[in-house]
């Protein structure tokens, strides 16, 4: 600071804003110390000494030409050439040492000094001895000045990088990835980068020493994995009606047992006929059904029971679901308890039986519809005939999940997160451009609660290494739902006490969570033109200004704003030396 380039006095000072005038002649490009320095107006540093330790740090925002006659009152008197410029307080510089935020002004009158390299370097950490750090692009009005980055600044919380398609988003993202790639030896043990690759941008990271690459055909997880919370968010049953039947389905997929699933047919059957609720005609197709899967189950050896119930079961009218004959129906009961080995329990103990003495197996979404179904038979068997109208959409769903995805994504042989878990590698790249949306939601939400939920369950906040979810295209399927069991809003909130970070990469901001941006702490922000998308930054992002908004239109590809929690934005050319080229569009014309 000892080389002071003086531009001129300030004339003008409120809480948010500096006015200082400047004479052309005074800010002419000169060399110093072998330097070249030029002031080039907007976005230029400046700063106003308050003492002999402190300055404070503004950026120029608007540069007003201000000629004027030098005598008032006469028109043909020569003009007086002057320059208005205005500035914001970002910061303050105390003993050598940068802090945003002000707490000291000039007084009109002081001077205002040019920022140049030494100034910039103490602001933007040039010279700073921590190595763990990223250092992604030079600032767009000083290719001399490559702002340093803090990594444990930026890594202790949410980072959202924004911007149109083409903006440059995506070698933003790589360049950071890349970087802590290189210097994965100065990250935590166990540390994990998950990366959510939707347009295979990121398969070079998996090639490297540190990386695994994961295969969409390896993705994939066994039904049983899924809990009551995963498929509650999956399937979206209603609270009074469709939940109940999905956890007794559940319990039933989950804990089948050939003697209970026994037992439940004949009760059902039974109740059927003593409710008398449901039509003879569906009684006696339900009835028919059910006999054919007791057959298919009992024991072999059971040939006589077996023949005894068959005969019973034909003397039965399907126009009319009864028999003509005087013990019929309970002959037929009786041989039906036989065969069946029942010994007077009620519905309810079968089931609290099953719940309390039957081993877990795994099981298939196939399963899980016949368990859905079972249960909703259960209900109608009790005389709830209404059950199946309000319950059918969730049959629908399972049957449309096991359509689509059973022989490639459910699957009782695969489990992604003990794949995860196993391997030791710090950046984990998953193949996912494969997937449409509703797999992709259904897979994000999945792997994402239970690494919530596993970063709980760790006991010794010591051993705990921070795990980082990267999101791309994250705007199908981090979406504003008001779902209050929307984990990426459980995270966002709760996840840094816990190690468990989101990483938010997207092109159209406003189709997001509100409550995940609101939690953000680091933004980089490319080009976006879109007004919905640039009036839901200005309303959403806590440290984005109007005039930051007003610039983003205008920024060049590669270009990249910077907002940071309890700092100011700053804008960067990112250097994508050595960064793989983004997936680029198809042309119609040749070259």
């Amino acid at each position: 600071m000892n080389n002071r380039w003086i531009l001129g006095p300030v004339v003008k000072v409120s809480a948010a804003n500096i006015l200082f005038t400047v004479n052309p002649n005074d800010i002419k490009t000169k060399i110093q110390n072998g330097i070249v320095q030029a002031v080039k107006g907007v976005n230029d540093y400046v700063y106003f000494r308050i003492n002999a330790r402190l300055i404070v740090i503004a950026k120029i925002y608007i540069v007003d030409d201000s000629s004027k006659p030098y005598i008032k009152d006469e028109p043909n008197s020569k003009f007086k050439d002057e320059y208005i410029l205005s500035a914001y307080p970002i910061g303050e510089i105390k003993n050598g040492k940068y802090t945003a935020g002000v707490n000291n002004l000039p007084m009109v009158g002081q001077n205002t000094y040019y920022a140049g390299e030494e100034i910039l370097k103490i602001i933007f950490n040039n010279e700073t001895n921590d190595t763990a750090g990223l250092k992604i692009g030079c600032l767009t009005n000083n290719e001399f000045i490559t702002p340093y980055l803090s990594g444990n600044k930026i890594l202790s919380g949410h980072i959202a990088i924004l911007g149109n398609t083409g903006s440059g988003k995506s070698t933003t993202a790589k360049v950071i990835f890349k970087q802590l790639s290189e210097d994965h030896k100065k990250l935590k043990d166990k540390t994990k980068f998950l990366i959510f690759d939707v347009h295979d941008d990121y398969k070079f990271l998996g090639d490297q020493s540190e990386g695994k690459y994961f295969n969409a055909s390896e993705i994939g997880v066994g039904p049983k994995d899924f809990d009551i919370e995963d498929w509650e968010s999956l399937l979206q049953p209603s609270e009074k009606t469709q939940k109940p039947i999905l956890d007794l389905g559940l319990k039933l997929a989950i804990i089948r047992d050939d003697e209970k699933i026994i037992k439940l047919y004949f009760l059902i059957i039974r109740n059927l006929f003593t409710n008398g609720a449901m039509s003879a005609v569906l009684r006696y197709q339900i009835t028919d059904e059910y006999l054919r899967s007791i057959y298919n189950l009992v024991p072999k050896a059971k040939v006589c029971e077996k023949s005894n119930v068959q005969e019973a079961w034909s003397k039965f009218n399907p126009q009319y679901g009864n028999t003509p004959e005087k013990d019929g129906q309970k002959n037929f009961f009786d041989n039906l308890k036989d065969l069946c080995d029942y010994q007077d329990e009620s519905l309810r103990e079968v089931l609290d039986e099953i719940d309390d003495n039957q081993k877990q197996r795994d099981f298939s979404i196939s399963d899980l519809a016949w368990a859905v179904d079972l249960a909703i038979r259960i209900e109608e068997s009790e005389g709830n005939n209404s059950i199946r109208a309000h319950t059918e959409g969730i049959l629908t769903r399972l049957r449309d999940l096991e359509t689509k995805y059973s022989e490639n994504f459910f699957s009782p042989n695969k489990s992604i997160v003990n794949d995860i878990e196993n391997n030791e590698s710090k950046f984990i790249i998953l193949q996912v451009s494969s997937f449409d949306d509703d797999l992709l939601k259904l897979f994000s939400t999945y792997l994402t609660r239970k690494i919530l939920t596993k970063k709980k369950e760790e006991k010794d906040r010591d051993k705990l290494a921070p795990c980082y979810l990267i999101f791309d295209e994250a705007h199908r399927y981090m979406l504003q739902n008001g779902n209050i069991n929307n984990i990426f809003d459980r995270v966002s909130r709760e996840g840094r006490k816990f190690g468990t970070y989101l990483i938010v990469i997207s092109q159209r901001p406003s189709e997001l969570s509100t409550v995940v941006l609101s939690q953000i702490k680091t933004y980089f922000i490319h080009r976006i033109q879109n007004n919905i998308d640039l009036r839901f930054i200005l309303e959403n992002v806590p440290t984005i200004t109007q005039l930051d908004v007003k610039r983003l239109p205008l920024m060049p590809i590669g270009t990249v704003l910077v907002s940071s929690e309890n700092d100011y934005s700053y804008e960067l050319k990112v250097n994508d030396r050595g960064i793989p080229k983004t997936s680029k569009s198809i042309l119609p014309f040749l070259n």
